[in-house]
């Protein structure tokens, strides 16, 4: 993808919930699904680390180092969050739990909707991009069979009440970490100016 489609996003500057509009946008486009309007979970996975990397410098840089994936990405790890494949569904929750509480997604125990948090005057370090999990809002039947066969019976439900996505139960959980892990495949790491 060329530097011209990023040019709105950089237009953006400091307009973080426009620029997070664009980043869902133009992640949807990278992977051709602007009339979907999401991403498959196979589309995280193979996302294009070139457009993924653009992506993430872009925030890094006009955030100072506070936002990207690269930032959400080393968040989640310091939480004790695991890349995929993940080796233990109660402490995936957990750590995902605690990546939301960090960063701002969670407030006392509940996930924020995307609106609720941008109007603070204050906004997390990570918190941003935040709406393309929104976009996230298709996955192939299988996994899901897949997935509720990881939880136990009660996590499983658990899991589905407290994910505020409106997406499919676990799915946000999964998406996190598909991506978080194609980070880490396209070695994206935060680097400090």
């Amino acid at each position: 993808m060329t530097a011209q489609p990023w040019r709105k996003t950089k237009d953006t500057n400091k307009n973080w919930k426009a620029a997070d509009q664009e980043t869902a946008d133009r992640m949807c486009e990278v992977m051709n699904r602007q009339e979907e309007g999401g991403l498959f979970i196979d589309d995280i996975k193979n996302f294009p680390c070139q457009d993924l990397l653009n992506i993430d410098h872009l925030w890094v840089e006009y955030s100072n180092n506070r936002f990207g994936f690269s930032a959400q990405k080393e968040i989640y790890l310091e939480c004790g969050g695991e890349l995929v494949p993940f080796s233990n569904s109660k402490s995936l929750v957990r750590n995902i739990e605690k990546f939301g509480d960090r960063v701002g997604w969670r407030a006392k125990g509940i996930w924020q909707y995307h609106a609720d948090i941008t109007s603070n005057p204050f906004i997390p370090k990570a918190y941003f991009p935040f709406k393309w999990i929104h976009s996230c809002n298709f996955m192939p039947e299988e996994f899901l069979e897949e997935l509720s066969s990881l939880f136990p019976a009660r996590l499983y439900g658990r899991l589905a009440s407290t994910m505020l996505f409106r997406l499919q139960p676990g799915k946000a959980v999964i998406c996190f970490v598909s991506l978080f892990s194609r980070a880490e495949e396209c070695e994206m790491y935060l680097h400090e100016t």
